[in-house]
């Protein structure tokens, strides 16, 4: 074999295929080298195809000024001319095996004259299979590259105000993107554009009623940005086959985290202490642990008096009755402005309509070791639960069927659970019947000591109630992050230092989002692309 001349093209790749090589073979260097090639030798290619001439190499074999090629790679496609017997042909083996030098003398004994070309079968198959994959790969991304081209004429309708604006920028790169909430006359609009739009963007607090749904003859999906579904009429869209995804599972572990914010801030008065240090009261003393609530007793004052002036006029000589003592209409009117004056002085609040309100005083609680009582045991309510485990928190829960996969104590109804827990989480999906799932009797049952936090939708709270029960101390704290008509909140909670109020912000943050605008954007891409939609719903 010492008289086989073998022609590396390519750097040596490594050290002991060029001594084996030098054992064998008579080895020339060609990327070293400005020499002559010798007599019929051999070229051997494992480093890439552009580091032989393609054309030169064909032209050399066919008229014999090469003794042979062993050949891994391939600046294009394999030339018919390379599949002769002083050629073998072995694509892609050194690239996708480990035992690459075994491969390589192999590959050169295979190229020395007068030996039968090797067989490489198995080889030959895989590089089938490898270019079968190579093949389906570039058709995948030819079809979404003609897909881009087209997805300009799709028009996708943004029913929310934009929640994210990667989301935005994303949806305006791929489609015609209408942003609902921003344009003014609506009903001229859909009348003009409801033929281009096939696609629907929501998110919690807009998806798609029955009554655009009907305006859209067009409609394909609905893609909400938001793991609940109560926006979206899925109804009418199973009736019409409309597509429907959301974002499960991306925004659990956020959720589940501001959930127990919440339990800490609600009990240890966190936002009550920040705002004690910022506006310097710490400089004057230390932070109580008991802080105060106030209540309102339902005596409007305008009422009274209007009341009482009718009566006097009606009859002057008749008299009011305070208690079991009769006095006259004049002495009740001194009294109550009186008693208007001594609330303000001693600083208990009269509103605007001299609605008289008490206060009274409640201790800042630890979280450790409450008894947690959780509504919904899905993927949130779920995470909630092992977080609050680790605060050796006792956990119950309530939903429509006992689980037989979990430890907790299972209620069979909400009233139950509420009166054996010291904090109720509501962590649902809004339905019809989990509307108003809080109500005077949940909260009652809950009591003056319970907390209530809300990480579901505002709707599963009966929003009167609740701020009834806050301001009368029969229900000890509430953290909220959704609320019944966002972005209104009802303003009487502003004043309570036992609320803790956020801005729908459950699923806040800069990761989650772009992760539930990817789902967006992926479950769009599918639909269009006829692939299998990432989350489906329907």
């Amino acid at each position: 074999m010492e008289t086989v001349c073998v022609l590396m093209t390519c750097p040596p790749v490594n050290p002991y295929l060029v001594e084996q090589l030098e054992k064998r073979f008579t080895l020339h260097r060609f990327h070293s080298t400005q020499s002559p090639l010798p007599q019929s030798p051999v070229v051997i290619n494992i480093g890439r195809g552009r580091h032989v001439a393609q054309p030169e190499l064909v032209s050399a074999l066919v008229e014999g000024r090469l003794g042979g090629a062993g050949l891994d790679v391939f600046q294009y496609n394999v030339p018919e001319e390379l599949k002769m017997q002083c050629s073998c042909i072995v694509e892609g083996v050194l690239a996708r095996w480990n035992q690459t030098i075994v491969n390589s003398c192999a590959l050169i004994l295979s190229c020395i004259p007068g030996r039968p070309p090797t067989q490489h079968t198995d080889h030959k198959i895989r590089w089938k299979k490898r270019r079968k994959r190579e093949a389906r790969k570039k058709e995948e991304q030819l079809s979404i590259f003609r897909l881009n081209q087209s997805m300009e004429s799709i028009g996708v309708l943004m029913t929310c105000p934009p929640p994210d604006p990667y989301l935005v920028e994303q949806l305006e790169k791929r489609f015609t993107l209408y942003k609902f909430h921003s344009i003014p006359d609506k009903a001229h609009f859909l009348n003009s554009n409801k033929a281009s739009i096939r696609a629907v963007v929501g998110n919690a607090s807009a998806g798609a009623d029955a009554q655009l749904i009907h305006q859209l003859p067009n409609l394909e999906i609905v893609s909400s940005f938001s793991v609940g579904l109560d926006k979206i009429d899925l109804a009418k869209c199973k009736e019409r086959g409309i597509r429907v995804t959301n974002t499960p599972d991306v925004l659990t572990d956020d959720v589940a985290d501001l959930a127990i914010g919440l339990m800490l801030a609600v009990l240890r008065r966190l936002c009550q202490s920040d705002r004690y240090v910022r506006s310097g009261q710490w400089k004057k003393g230390d932070f109580k642990l008991t802080t105060k609530v106030c209540v309102f007793f339902l005596l409007n004052i305008d009422e009274v008096i209007t009341t009482l002036g009718y009566i006097s006029q009606v009859n002057p000589d008749c008299s009011a009755s305070l208690g079991t003592l009769g006095m006259p209409i004049g002495t009740v009117f001194i009294l109550i402005q009186i008693l208007v004056l001594v609330f303000v002085s001693v600083g208990i609040v009269v509103d605007s309509s001299f609605t008289i309100i008490q206060d009274w005083e409640i201790g800042c609680l630890g979280f450790t070791g409450k008894s947690v009582g959780i509504i919904g045991l899905g993927r949130i309510g779920l995470a909630i639960a092992k977080r609050a485990e680790a605060f050796r928190c006792p956990i119950s829960y309530h939903t429509r069927t006992e689980k037989s996969d979990v430890k907790y104590k299972y209620y069979p109804s909400v009233v139950e659970l509420a009166a054996n827990c010291q904090i109720l989480v509501v962590a649902c999906a809004l339905t019809e019947e989990t509307r108003h799932i809080i109500n005077r009797e949940v909260i009652n049952a809950l009591g003056p000591k319970g907390v209530l936090i809300n990480v579901g939708r505002g709707p599963h709270v009966d929003e009167p109630e609740l701020v009834s029960a806050l301001v009368e101390g029969r229900l000890g704290g509430a953290g909220l992050d959704v609320f019944q008509d966002e972005p209104n909140v009802p303003e009487e909670l502003f004043g309570l230092e036992n609320v803790v109020l956020l801005p729908h912000v459950g699923s806040g943050t800069m990761e989650t989002r772009k992760e539930m605008a990817d789902l967006v954007i992926g479950n769009l891409e599918a639909h269009f692309l006829n692939r299998p939609l990432l989350t489906p719903v329907l």
